[in-house]
């Protein structure tokens, strides 16, 4: 086991090393204090009588709200996104608007079929069907003049002619737009609500033992896109957007440090009302900080479909005068052409 969590340390420092990325690196810095705790074999009570003796855990999450609580300030002052950048959202945005030329769709059934005695000894089979829907559509570039293929999860709401825009940030498609319909097609798989908020605290506290330490070790190499977790997005969210991982780091370690001072408070107490009292609180935290980062993944979200969406009316509006100005000139030089002729 040491050893594997030495490799973990060594993949997520060198990933760091090539992302240039102070979170990669505080992720790489969690893992080799993991490692260096595991080696030490230090008695795992000793360390949470001596954290609860000098109150570290408080500090620690003091500072976590100090810094949630600034970075929420500085947004209300320059109204730019907290957790993310968004003057860097271009950069992974990949853009399109083009005529559709053609468009086909592909349906694909997987079928898997189980067999198994019942009650009374017989044999029945039970058969699931699983059916995927994709399409495959080339598009006229209206602004670079070029024929584009573009493929995506779903029935392309187009036809043949229809003016069509679409938005993807780091290949995952977020907004569709058909300016010949006026409809626009979004992403919605970022969402939240308190009554999830409650039920994953739930799950924090009854399961956070061994989920704290598995997201901490995780969470840098799924960042790093090393590993593919929940559908390819982030720990907690489907989507990845700009500033998720940052955010997402909040919940993963400011999380794991709210455990840790709640069970430490558990142990060093022997009235039961105040265990009840630790728990309760704990739970309360762990559901708040849940709704909190989720909230403002969301939020993010929202923030890159609406910057997608002005940068797809923007490349509309010019792709269109450009077209509209060529077919004016073809017009002209026809009509000049046969004024030539006659």
């Amino acid at each position: 086991m040491s050893f594997i969590i030495f490799l973990l340390t060594v993949a997520a420092g060198y990933a760091a090393f090539k992302r240039k990325s102070a979170l990669a690196f505080a992720g790489a810095g969690a893992l080799a204090a993991f490692w260096f705790i595991y080696e030490s074999e230090i008695d795992l009570m000793y360390n949470i009588e001596i954290v609860t003796s000098y109150r570290w855990p408080w500090l620690a999450i003091g500072a976590a709200i100090g810094y949630v609580g600034f970075s929420i300030w500085q947004r209300g002052k320059s109204g730019r996104t907290v957790f993310g950048d968004s003057a860097n959202a271009l950069d992974d945005m990949q853009l399109l608007v083009g005529r559709v030329l053609d468009t086909r769709t592909n349906h694909t059934v997987f079928s898997n079929t189980t067999v198994q005695q019942n009650a009374f000894g017989n044999l029945e089979s039970h058969t699931s069907h699983d059916v995927q829907v994709s399409h495959n559509t080339w598009l006229y570039d209206i602004n670079r003049d070029t024929d584009v293929t573009y493929s995506g999860n779903g029935n392309l709401q187009a036809r043949p002619g229809h003016i069509f825009g679409t938005m993807s940030w780091k290949g995952r498609s977020f907004l569709d737009i058909n300016y010949s319909t006026s409809k626009k097609f979004v992403d919605t798989g970022t969402k939240y609500h308190p009554v999830a908020s409650l039920v994953w605290g739930g799950i924090l506290v009854v399961f956070g033992w061994a989920m704290f330490p598995l997201f901490a070790l995780m969470s840098p190499l799924v960042w790093a896109g090393w590993i593919n977790w929940n559908g390819n997005g982030g720990i907690y969210t489907k989507n990845v957007v700009p500033g998720s991982h940052k955010i997402e780091a909040l919940l993963t370690y400011g999380g794991g440090l709210i455990y840790l001072a709640a069970f430490a408070f558990m142990m060093t107490q022997r009235r039961s009302d105040d265990i009840v009292t630790a728990l309760i609180v704990g739970y309360a935290a762990l559901t708040a900080l849940h709704y909190f980062v989720v909230k403002k993944i969301a939020q993010s979200q929202e923030e890159l479909i609406a910057r997608g969406e002005a940068e797809l009316d923007k490349l509309y509006a010019s792709g269109m005068a450009r077209q509209n100005a060529r077919a004016a000139a073809e017009a002209q030089a026809a009509q000049a052409a046969v004024v030539a002729a006659s």
